[in-house]
């Protein structure tokens, strides 16, 4: 009985951390939050994807770059991470959240599935 609880204790306690991981978000989300003033967007795309077009107002810190720019940002601030197809905004939103970022959404499907507007 003793060790029920205590796996029971444990149990509770790692589902609590559970917390700061990031979100993954679809991309109608996504918009919602971006044209309601939620969340400022980190595109992580090369900077020749980038100019290609992205999100309004969306700042461009390619994947390669994100560890060393992790000083700039804002480790309460409300993020949404922004790649191709989800898969290095994924890993930008992991690295993110390892380094102790509270509300970081990945954008699932990426640009790929991104319907709202864009800029050149």
């Amino acid at each position: 009985m003793k060790r029920l609880i205590a796996i029971l204790i444990a149990s509770s306690m790692l589902a609590g951390c559970s917390d700061s991981d990031y979100r993954n978000i679809t991309a109608d989300k996504a918009k919602n939050m971006v044209e309601e003033g939620q969340v400022e967007v980190i595109d992580v795309r090369t900077p020749a994807e980038f100019k290609e077009g992205h999100i309004p107002g969306a700042e461009s810190i390619p994947l390669k770059e994100l560890g060393e720019k992790l000083t700039s940002l804002d480790r309460k601030g409300n993020y949404l991470i922004v790649c191709k197809g989800g898969g290095r905004s994924a890993d930008a939103s992991t690295l993110l959240n390892d380094e102790n970022f509270k509300n970081i959404y990945n954008m699932t499907g990426g640009m790929d599935d991104w319907n709202g507007e864009i800029e050149k």
